[in-house]
């Protein structure tokens, strides 16, 4: 039976005390005060007021008194009235007696306590234990609720409260809602003695559990962009705590205007990081302290923690390995900011969060490209079908969507399937190689090639052009040779760029040398001169060179006696 029925049939029963009784903050309070207003709006309350009473900090039955009268409300005020007025008459004889039966309910009972010597002032009443006494006779057929039994102060005597639950429900006909987590009941004795007069006393028990959508759906509009994400998480977490779903809330609303340039792969994986971080902060897992958890969880730790047997597994690597693969299997890239909000309520000064939503963008477009580009091979390998003009159109609306961003090693295999099916890539490549100049990709790119070299002729001198370029611009002709000459530790582009010196930038250099020239010369310049095997280009190298030599011995007697007697050159 629903909730909302049992609690219709105890207010319309002769039953007198209901528990509502959950887990801790799965909305029990704010099911319950929803329940109240649209009852009472219905009128469907018999009770002639409603007063709504926190035990939270509360430490005596007087003050439970007071919370009573100063939280009351009518439900229906010509009852309400007449209960005040004929409870005044008792109180204060013929001293009210003249009083209007039209006056509202509050200036009755203002002018009553302020005649018999009590002080009214803004925050309402100075009063005593006698006051106390006072405003509970006013209390009859009353709908109450008492909440946070479970937070109650230290002296208020859990005997106590529940002889005083009789108390209202047997003598003064009210009907009494108890509101609380009997789990977090202060220990086992409390826990026996609730128990022992809940059965005197209680007439009704209800247990509030609502599913973890109903929770998600009471914070979260279905329209909201991480909605589905939320739900997921939730759900595998099993997270019904409204109080917690709040904090999620807070958090990724704070930082929804970085969201919106997310791709959805990415916003999925920052709510769930969100989740999951806040999940275990602030409700705590069993034996699991968040400060561990946090470090475990990084992405370092958690590789060293599977490759390592460890026989005495913690907590926390227990509650790693149960959960979804796609809370461990998410970026850590965002947790530094999330654990930051966490801990402080803002968003870090130096925030990551940005860049990593850049960065995680950046790899699902990866991903997604090569999703593409492999669907266009597949095409072409997997069948022997007459669709060329198919393929060609396929591979040349990939180049026009995505150029710039299709890695070198898969361009250069496009465009040699594109030459050897009749289209002139030229163009294409002229665009990417100047593209990849443009965003300071061509050497990364480059590199990641390793040593595989590039086979469509225009794009590989287009690249080492470029190349050449850059590395003349990193390494002039003398910093490369003082290099070359001191060790034998060079790379093939220090060959390359070695060689794209013509004889003349040589001879020049020679000339112009004013720091060890020789050593430079015999060790850098003719370093292959000697090698047994060169390759082409070394050689080409050491030809120019000796060409360069001669044209500087020629220019005086002088160097004519240097490129001889030092360099041991003939040249006659």
């Amino acid at each position: 039976m629903p909730i909302t029925k049992i609690l219709d049939n105890f207010l319309i029963s002769d039953d007198k005390v209901a528990v509502l009784k959950g887990e801790w903050g799965v909305g029990k309070t704010h099911f319950w005060k929803r329940y109240y207003s649209k009852k009472n709006k219905a009128k469907g309350i018999q009770q002639i007021a409603y007063a709504y009473v926190s035990l939270f900090g509360v430490n005596s039955i007087n003050e439970i008194k007071k919370e009573i009268y100063q939280n009351t409300v009518p439900i229906n005020e010509i009852l309400y009235r007449e209960t005040v007025y004929s409870k005044s008459e008792i109180l204060a004889g013929k001293l009210l007696s003249s009083l209007p039966r039209l006056l509202k309910y509050n200036k009755i009972t203002k002018l009553l306590f302020k005649y018999i010597g009590f002080d009214f002032n803004f925050y309402g009443i100075k009063s005593s234990d006698l006051s106390s006494s006072l405003e509970y006779s006013f209390v009859n057929r009353y709908l109450i609720c008492f909440d946070d039994l479970e937070r109650r102060g230290k002296s208020l005597d859990l005997k106590d409260f529940m002889g005083f639950i009789d108390n209202l429900a047997r003598d003064k006909h009210c009907k009494l809602i108890l509101i609380f987590n009997e789990n977090n009941l202060k220990d086992n004795d409390e826990e026996r003695l609730f128990n022992e007069y809940r059965e005197k006393v209680v007439d009704v028990d209800i247990m509030y559990n609502p599913g973890v959508a109903d929770n998600v759906k009471r914070v979260f509009h279905s329209n909201d962009q991480n909605f589905s994400h939320i739900l997921s998480a939730a759900s595998e977490l099993q997270i019904k705590n409204i109080r917690i779903l709040n904090k999620i809330k807070k958090i990724l609303y704070t930082y929804d205007h970085l969201l919106n340039f997310s791709r959805k792969e990415v916003r999925r994986e920052f709510v769930y990081r969100v989740i999951l971080l806040a999940y275990v902060f602030y409700s705590g897992v069993k034996d699991v302290l968040y400060r561990d958890f946090f470090n475990r969880i990084q992405s370092r730790a958690m590789i060293d923690s599977y490759s390592k047997k460890d026989e005495n597994s913690s907590a926390v690597k227990d509650f790693i390995s149960k959960l979804h693969l796609e809370f461990v299997s998410a970026e850590n890239l965002f947790d530094y900011d999330i654990d930051f909000f966490l801990k402080n309520g803002f968003i870090p000064f130096n925030s990551t969060v940005e860049d990593g939503i850049k960065s995680r963008n950046s790899d699902f477009d990866d991903i997604e490209l090569n999703g593409k580009i492999e669907h266009i091979w597949s095409i072409f390998r997997d069948s022997f079908a007459l669709n060329q003009d198919y393929v060609i159109q396929k591979l040349k609306e990939l180049l026009d969507e995505n150029l710039p961003r299709i890695p070198l090693g898969r361009i250069d295999n496009i465009f040699l399937l594109l030459d050897n099916l009749g289209v002139n890539c030229d163009n294409y490549a002229n665009r990417y190689v100047d593209e990849l100049v443009k965003n300071n990709k061509l050497i990364s790119e480059y590199q990641r090639l390793a040593n595989t070299f590039i086979e469509h002729r225009t794009l590989n001198e287009l690249i080492k052009k470029v190349l050449m370029a850059s590395k003349k611009k990193e390494f002039g002709l003398d910093e490369l040779l003082t290099r070359l000459s001191n060790s034998n530790n060079y790379t093939s582009m220090h060959i390359e760029t070695l060689n794209s010196y013509s004889e003349d930038d040589y001879f020049d250099w020679i000339l112009t040398c004013e720091d060890d020239v020789v050593h430079k010369i015999r060790n850098g310049l003719l370093k292959f001169d000697n090698h047994v095997s060169p390759l082409p280009m070394q050689e080409e190298i050491t030809r120019k060179a000796m060409a360069a030599i001669r044209r500087v011995a020629s220019t005086s007697e002088l160097n004519m006696m240097r490129v001889e007697r030092i360099l041991k050159i003939s040249v006659r």
